[in-house]
């Protein structure tokens, strides 16, 4: 016996007359076979009869049988005047338990009008196949009576190849019809009467299982007319009888409690068994709820939660749960229901709903629904249902009320004072209902309330529904955090030495077997090295085991270029070819010279093309090869390159690249010389060639991008893969944005543009899997992907449905009207145009009508009534209504919307997960978050917290996707990896959506940077999985989850807890701009030139890579850090400027503002006047141009970087503001373009002058001041212009290397020195690098004096003349540079290194070939790479600045041996932002220091001590943290030497030339990313203490030997050992 009666009832479909009979009940018992059913009529009541069939012959019954008290009731719900006829039921096939009944009703005042009524529990979907019999027809067979005068069909209902009509089943409502589980078609015949019976047989449409008759092997069949056959009760027809599973015993005690990862699983399987539907978010939310009430409705039942985790595990299937679960008398498939009638169902005891009936005939009244109670429930629909214009709930709601009193016992009055409760009993019903997860309590009795007025109740559950908080919905447990360094994606270096996939498989295949090219191939490999000849090589596959070799050689003796062509086919082929001129399309193939033909070569009749024979290879090896060669002198520059394809010798067989386009074989370098393009540029030229021809549409497009990306995997445009992805994403997403043509002159068939389609997606999921190693080129493969839906088998149904739909609605095709237009365009060109199209007509069709509904979803999507009616087939009307058939149009069309976005739309999320089942029912984790997913997706919700949970999920789910390598299956010729890839695509867009959302929110938030710490690790994991090279966002989501919990989240950190966090804030930041820039300079240039080529929109061009950005997953990223940075800050106590150098005046005034990208293009201006500039980038070696006042960055300059050395020794502010708005501010409204200055000759003029003050706190303002009066500070400002500094030129001291003893004035630099000094004077914990110096004057000597380098001498001094080297700067000294690179060391000078560096105690030996000469190279590169220096430009403008002849420097050189460094170190002894010579500052890096004073991006760790609190040995208050390290590279280098430069010019008295010239290592230091949250020095406290305080200790100790303040370098190594590498007085 099942939990609650089964009810069979007429469904609601809507009559002629556009209203809907009332209901009333009857209630009869049928056995569990088939049986015929007649009324009777007696004391006003009616009970349905039946007999037992006796013999197959009867015609007909006499007598009654009564009805046992064991049978199942059937329930049929009768309208006033309705008589039931017939009842039927069958047992199914399978399953015991599964059943059919049928039943057959006359309406009140129907001449001969029949309603069918078949009804079942089958769990699967099933569609109703049928048709009638006629009496007396001629024909046997069916008769479809499917004509609108014949018969009222349910909605869907289509003809069977006009055989049978097929009617698919409804699934019940809770208050509609029966029992869970139960689905139902009701059919209504006109001219019922005249038909002598009702034939049927199911089908299950996901199993494909059909279902009839068992016993006789026939139809189902149900009489029609008064007194026929009741074919039905045969014998044959009687369903074996089965016993029922028994009914687990009722839960009595609390129900456990969900996992929500249950939750989100039976929510995926549920969506999934339903046939993965398309959904709206609302639809979506509320099936997860009503999932998560069904899983406790069987717990309540007394299934263990075991049972449930069995079907979410995939061991038993949800169909044969429902089924099993079914025949046990317990709950089927979930019920839905109107929000009150869900009310009165929650508030009923648990036995209250499964009470027994009693035996017998039940007998019910009519029953009499006051109008005004069906008035508030009819309300109630209309509002949940979205307020539809002109909707009729009526008849609906009164069958509702109706079905609740029968199901519940409740009376009228219970229901109407339920409907009426005021909204305070309706808040504490809410908040009576329990929570997912958690039992309700019994419901507690309210006394009754007066009854309000109808509209004041209407109004109430107006309020209600708008003020009604969401249900808590269960989120699946975030996935366990691993290395988000397994992210990392492999970024080879792609260049011209690189080889494509294709050609290694081919060089693999030949290998494997042994092919007669293996040889060649090897050959031309080893050849392809720097120290061959080979430009350029591929290996094509031919078939059948066969291959072609095309190598291109570089003939520099003949200066020419030579192409050869091997091949082991079996056939005498011949190769026919033409070239390729730059200057003409690249598929044009133009007639050779004759001068290029090689032997038995003949031209061909169509004149621009020849025939050149293959000769025999001249050492053939066991299987002959053929072989030609192509010579093309390099003279002929115009010559691109050699298209071709083999032919055999009879031309009944020809070879193409991939079976269908030409070989193409590119001469390097040869491309359009002098015009800026290289290889590459080919593919753009390629692009805008097909683009511009005649006949295009989107199949020609796509076809035509297949087959460049085999040209680019295949090396066809150059070995940049990046590049080349890159140039197609930008050509598809032009297209996507509809300013490329996607029809001219040219249709499509929908199959064929699918076909195309499909083709290119399959051919891009290869191109990713073949670039796994290359993380860039895979990005850009799968961005292309996003721009193209994925075509399909679905294309010809585009074409179809469209038909089917109008048909079935009997919408005629007429010409002028809105239907048939669309239906012109979808039969000739189908486009993603239609998705929306479809969207705004079904919004159109659910608004009741409303126009302006259809053009505001047009309009969102960017379509305009001008681009309909520029379709071929144009769209020009307006759409039309139909009333009648509107519920049935929005069915179809929402169906027909999901064919549409199957192959337009592959990045739809339902659409996408319903392609991927398989893969997402393999991995149980994957189908928790997709469920959760899946019900959550499109809601953007507002909640941080919300929208956390949402974006975590759909994060994890794309992380399982990347960790099970799902988009690398091969299955299917890779349609399962491209599925997974466009699943991956749409997660990315919903997290996108979702974050941008939340964002928006979190401006309002006074403790918003808390809500943005939840978001940032979910979002930089999905922007580290969608990158290519994002080894450093890596990097940085480690550094985040490393970061402790509370540090996240709470809003009251402490100032060195938000310091820590603020340096992982930065080094983000720094991530996503520098993504950014570089998306930006890759992608721009190659979007303008094809956009500018092909008409797109101006503003579309320029603001392409703009768009890009802020539509990808590195925007969501920057809009949360951007929440997050500025309260970072405030708790760090670092404001939004930081004073890098403080200004010698508190208060400057400048006549102009200028601004510059970057402070290295206008280092070497000589401002007329005091100015300011605002630079964006500041690498740290430039020089301050000369009367600048101050520099003002967004850059982050370390504090002891040279800039900043330099900066402060000039008395110039430089000044990072942190608050981007009041840069750009500064930047955009306050400076002029440092280009107008040229233009300014020499003149400010009279405007306002800009004033800068720096305060106490350490912040800057500035405004607008009047101009200085005569003589008040127009003058030149710079600091080195009032000084008098002078160098001398120091003579050589006759030696070519000095030891330590001999490090004295005029013979070393200040460097050697200071060194020098130290010796003996200072602790021993405290080491001195071994040293040797190369003394002054060593260079000019080598240059002068020995005869070898006399030529270069003179070259030198030529270019070094003051009126040559100041008319062109960096040329001159660029050469100078170039030529001292030249410079010949004589042997005296090696023997004297030798020597030197032994008794100087540096262990080197030139060991690393026998005779030392690669080494030996290696030092004199080094040594001359120092001497050259004395030529860096910075060097020749800070001395001209200075008044200083750059050619008086004398240049000695420090050698020394390389401490492998842990840690590297600066310190000044006084603080050089404040002046304070009681603190000691310093900056502390991991690897060497050249991170910190060459001002590698990101923070070091800084800090200052206080030189009394650690002379003392005090603890507290000692040391004080400013700036954690943010720095994302370490250099590190394995024993080594360091060749430094010392010169004189570096440390005279008053100027600073730190960083002007070059120190060089002898092997070139490897840059590593580098880990700081896993570092000690972060994350234990004790340890970084010693550290620091170690590190000060140094300063102060070399700080008193020296006398003055130092400038000191340094290092640690791994066993904490202190070297000090070099010392100079602190400028």
């Amino acid at each position: 016996m099942s939990l609650a009666s089964r009810t069979v009832r007429r469904a609601s479909g809507w009559s002629r007359e556009g209203r809907r009979d009332g209901p009333r009940q009857v209630l009869s018992r049928s056995r569990s076979v088939a049986r015929r059913g007649i009324l009777e009529r007696s004391s006003g009541t009616c009970r349905a009869v039946s007999s037992d069939y006796q013999s197959s012959s009867s015609k007909g019954f006499e007598g009654h049988l009564g009805l046992s008290g064991d049978e199942d009731p059937v329930r049929v719900v009768l309208g006033p005047g309705e008589s039931l006829r017939h009842v039927a039921r069958w047992e199914l096939p399978g399953p015991a338990g599964e059943w059919v009944t049928a039943t057959v009703t006359a309406p009140a005042g129907g001449e001969g009008k029949r309603v069918i009524c078949v009804t079942s529990n089958h769990p699967g979907n099933l569609v109703l196949h049928w048709g009638v019999m006629k009496r007396n027809a001629e024909k046997q067979g069916w008769y479809l009576p499917n004509k609108r005068r014949e018969s009222e069909l349910p909605v869907g209902t289509k003809a069977y190849k006009k055989r049978a009509l097929q009617s698919p089943f409804t699934r019940k409502r809770t208050t509609s019809f029966g029992c869970e589980g139960e689905q139902q078609v009701v059919i209504e015949l006109a001219e019922g009467e005249a038909y002598t019976c009702f034939n049927f047989v199911l089908k299950d449409t996901i199993e494909n299982e059909w279902y009839n008759c068992r016993e006789e092997g026939s139809n189902f069949t149900i009489p029609l007319g008064q007194g026929a056959e009741d074919r039905s009760s045969s014998p044959a027809a009687k369903a074996k009888s089965s016993t029922a599973a028994a009914t687990p015993a009722r839960r009595q005690a609390p129900i456990p409690e969900l996992p929500a990862d249950l939750c989100g699983i039976w929510a995926y399987i549920k969506w999934e068994h339903s046939g993965c539907p398309e959904r709206s978010a609302v639809e979506a939310d509320r099936e997860f709820q009503e999932g998560i009430e069904e899983m406790k409705a069987f717990l309540h039942e007394g299934y263990a939660l075991d049972d449930l985790w069995k079907v979410a595990n995939g061991e038993e299937k949800l169909k044969d749960f429902y089924r099993r679960t079914s025949s046990a008398g317990g709950l089927s498939e979930p019920a839905s229901t109107s929000r009150a009638a869900k009310e009165i169902l929650d508030g009923l005891k648990p036995l209250e709903l499964g009470q027994q009936q009693s035996p017998g005939v039940v007998v019910l009244p009519p029953e009499e629904i006051p109008e005004h109670l069906v008035g508030v429930q009819a309300y109630i629909l209309w509002e949940e249902a979205g307020k539809p214009d002109g909707a009729d709930f009526g008849d609906q709601a009164r069958r509702e009320i109706q079905a609740l009193v029968s199901r519940t016992g409740m009376t009228l009055d219970q229901v109407e004072e339920h409907l009426k409760k005021p909204k305070g009993a309706q808040e504490r019903v809410e908040a009576e209902r329990p929570k997912p997860g958690v039992v309700a309590p019994a419901p507690v009795p309210e006394d009754p309330l007066p009854e309000p007025k109808t509209e004041v109740a209407q109004q109430r559950h107006q309020q209600e529904r708008e003020e009604r908080a969401p249900p808590t919905v269960p989120v699946p447990e975030p996935a366990k955090q691993g290395n988000a360094l397994q992210w990392i994606k492999p970024e080879k270096k792609e260049g011209s030495s690189a080889t494509p996939d294709l050609v290694q498989e081919a060089i693999k295949s030949e290998y494997s077997k042994e092919s007669p090219l293996q040889e060649l191939i090897q050959a031309a490999t080893i050849d392809s090295s720097s120290e061959g000849n080979v430009s350029w090589k591929r290996v094509y596959q031919m078939g059948n085991s066969c291959n072609l070799l095309a190598v291109v050689r570089d003939e520099t003796d003949t200066d020419e270029w030579t192409l050869t062509l091997t091949t082991d086919l079996p056939n005498e082929v011949e190769l026919h070819w033409g070239i390729l001129k730059s200057s003409s399309r690249r598929s044009a193939w133009t007639l050779p010279e004759t001068s290029l033909w090689p032997s038995k070569t003949a031209e061909c009749e169509d004149g621009i093309s020849v025939d050149t024979a293959f000769g025999q290879y001249r050492s053939p090896p066991r299987v002959p090869l053929q072989q030609v060669s192509v010579r093309v002198p390099k003279s002929l520059d115009d010559i691109f390159g050699i298209a071709f394809v083999v032919k055999s010798s009879d031309a009944t067989q020809w070879w193409k690249d991939g079976g269908h386009s030409n070989f193409v074989v590119p001469f390097p370098n040869q491309n359009q010389h002098g015009q800026g393009d290289d290889l590459q540029d080919a593919l753009v030229d390629e692009i805008v060639d097909r683009e511009n021809r005649d006949q295009w549409t989107l199949m020609h497009r796509f076809n035509a991008c297949s087959e460049l990306i085999r040209g680019v995997m295949d090396g066809h445009f150059g070995d940049d893969r990046t590049r080349g992805f890159s140039t197609l994403f930008i050509w598809l997403r032009y297209s996507s944005m509809r300013q490329l043509t996607w029809q001219r002159n040219y249709n499509t068939q929908p199959r064929i543009l699918a076909g195309a389609q499909e083709n290119l997606t399959l051919e891009l999921t290869r191109a990713f899997k073949n670039t796994a190693d290359f993380g860039s080129a895979q990005q850009w493969a799968r961005m292309c992907m996003s721009c193209v839906g994925k075509g399909g088998s679905n294309g010809q149904k585009i074409r179809d449905d469209i038909l089917h739909i109008m048909h079935r609605h009997k919408v005629k095709e007429v010409k002028g009207t809105w239907m048939e237009e669309w239906h012109q365009k979808l039969h000739n060109n189908t486009t993603p145009d239609d998705i929306p199209i479809c969207e705004a007509y079904i919004s159109f069709l659910e608004s009741g009508g409303n126009r302006d509904v259809y053009w505001s979803v047009l309009s969102e999507a960017g379509l305009t009534r001008e681009r309909l009616e520029s379709f071929d087939r144009p769209i020009r009307c307006e759409p039309e209504d139909f009333p009648d058939k509107r519920d049935g149009l929005i069915h179809d069309f929402r169906d027909y919307l999901r064919t549409l976005k199957s192959v337009h739309s592959g990045t739809d999320l339902q659409t996408a997960a319903s392609e991927c089942q398989q893969v997402i029912n393999d991995h149980n984790e994957l189908k928790s978050k997709m469920g959760y997913v899946l019900s959550q997706a499109g809601r953007n919700s507002s909640d941080p917290h919300a929208a956390r949970d949402f974006i975590q999920c759909a994060v994890d789910a794309r992380a399982i996707l990347h960790g099970i390598g799902a988009f690398y299956n091969t299955q299917d010729d890779g349609r399962r990896a491209r599925d997974c890839l466009y699943l991956d695509a749409a997660l990315e867009s919903q997290i996108r959506a979702s974050a941008e959302s939340a964002a928006g929110s979190l401006r309002t938030d006074s403790s918003g940077w808390v809500s943005a710490g939840q978001l940032v690790e979910p979002l930089l994991q999905n922007l580290c999985l969608s990158t290519g090279d994002n080894s450093e966002l890596c990097y940085c989501l480690q550094a985040w989850q490393n970061l402790p919990d509370h540090y996240k989240t709470n809003a009251s950190l402490g100032k060195e807890e938000a310091l820590l966090v603020s340096s992982v804030v930065d080094r983000m930041k720094r991530a996503v701009g520098d993504l950014s820039d570089m998306t930006t300079s890759n992608l721009q240039p190659i979007a303008h030139a094809i956009g500018s080529r092909t008409d797109c929109d101006r503003w579309t061009v320029e603001l392409f890579t703009e768009e890009v950005v802020r539509g990808g997953p590195a925007f969501s990223v920057s809009l949360v850090l951007s929440m997050l940075e500025p309260s970072l800050r405030s708790l760090a106590e670092l404001g939004s400027w930081q004073i890098i150098s403080p200004a010698a005046d508190p208060v400057l005034k400048g006549a102009k503002v200028f601004r510059s990208e970057q402070l290295y293009t206008c280092m070497n201006l000589s401002f007329p006047f005091p100015c300011v500039l605002v630079c964006d980038r500041v690498t740290g070696e430039e020089e301050i141009p000369e009367n600048c006042l101050a520099v003002l960055t967004r850059d982050s300059p370390d504090m002891l970087s040279h800039i900043a050395v330099r900066a402060r020794n000039e008395k110039v502010l430089l000044a990072t503001c942190h608050d981007e708005s009041e840069f750009e501010s500064i930047k955009v409204k306050e400076a002029v373009p440092i280009e107008d200055l040229e233009a300014m000759g020499g003149d400010a003029g009279e405007g306002k002058w800009f004033a800068l003050e720096t305060t106490a706190s350490g912040s800057v303002t500035y405004k607008r001041v009047d101009p200085p009066k005569e003589g008040e500070g127009k003058g030149q400002h710079a600091a080195t212009s009032k000084r008098n500094l002078k160098i001398s030129s120091p003579k050589w001291v006759g030696k070519y290397a000095v030891g330590m003893d001999e490090f004295v004035s005029d013979v070393v630099g200040a460097k050697s020195k200071n060194l020098a000094g130290l010796r003996d004077k200072i602790p021993d914990w405290i080491n001195l690098p071994s040293s040797l110096t190369i003394p002054f004057g060593t260079f000019e000597h080598v240059l002068d004096d020995c005869g070898e380098n006399a030529e270069i001498s003179k070259e030198i001094a030529k270019l070094t003349r003051k009126n040559v080297v100041d008319r062109d700067p960096e040329r001159c000294l660029e050469e100078a540079k170039q030529l001292a690179m030249g410079v010949y060391i004589p042997d005296e000078m090696w023997g004297a290194l030798v020597e030197g560096m032994g008794s100087s105690g540096i262990e080197w030996t030139l060991n690393t070939s026998k005779d030392g000469t690669e080494e030996r190279e290696q030092i004199a590169q080094a040594v001359k790479s120092v001497w050259a220096s004395k030529f860096n430009l910075r060097a020749y403008y800070s001395l001209n600045k200075a008044r200083l002849n750059f050619m008086d420097v004398r240049m000695a050189v420090l050698i020394q041996k390389v401490v492998n460094a842990e840690y590297a170190f600066v310190i000044h002894t006084t603080n050089p932002s404040t002046g304070d010579e009681g603190e000691i500052y310093c900056e502390v890096v991991k690897g060497l220091g050249e991170v910190l004073v060459g001002n590698y991006p990101g923070r070091a760790l800084s800090f200052t001590c206080d030189k009394e609190a650690l002379a003392r040995g005090e603890d507290k208050s000692m040391l004080a943290v400013e700036s954690f390290p943010s720095k994302s590279v370490g250099l590190y280098l394995p024993e080594s030497l360091m060749f430094r430069s010392d010169s004189n010019g570096e440390d005279l008295e008053g100027y600073a030339g730190a960083g002007l010239y070059d120190s060089v290592p002898l092997h070139y230091p490897e840059p590593l990313r580098v880990d700081y949250s896993n570092d000690p020095i972060m994350t234990d406290p004790k340890f970084r203490k010693d550290l620091l305080t170690k590190v000060a200790r140094v300063g102060l100790e070399l700080e008193e030997v020296l006398g003055s303040p130092q400038d000191i370098e340094g290092c640690l190594d791994k066993e904490g050992n202190v070297y000090v590498v070099q010392t100079r007085p602190q400028m």
